[in-house]
């Protein structure tokens, strides 16, 4: 049979809705509240806003997984001199 591959590539503006819906489905599952304190996550949860994501990835360099033709992951890194390579995930 066919496999289809994932792709990851750079974040687009277009690309915004469904780093969004993403983002959103992580914060409503138990995953990301069962690893992080509720004040981490409530601060996380008000950020990741479609405004607050455009913020973030002019900010940072931001990737998106595609598969399907539907985004199911991105992940944002900044390089500097205090926090060399951090990178934020988020898989749907």
């Amino acid at each position: 049979g066919f496999v289809k591959m994932l792709k990851i590539r750079r974040f687009k503006e277009s690309d915004l809705d469904g780093v969004y819906e993403t983002i959103t489905l992580a914060f409503e599952t138990a995953s990301i509240a069962k690893v992080y304190e509720p004040d981490k996550f409530k601060i996380w949860h008000d950020m990741y806003t479609k405004e607050g994501i455009l913020n973030y990835a002019k900010q940072r360099h931001m990737y998106v997984a595609v598969y399907n033709e539907k985004i199911v992951g991105c992940a944002a890194g900044k390089s500097d001199e205090a926090n060399d390579g951090v990178c934020k995930l988020c898989i749907r």
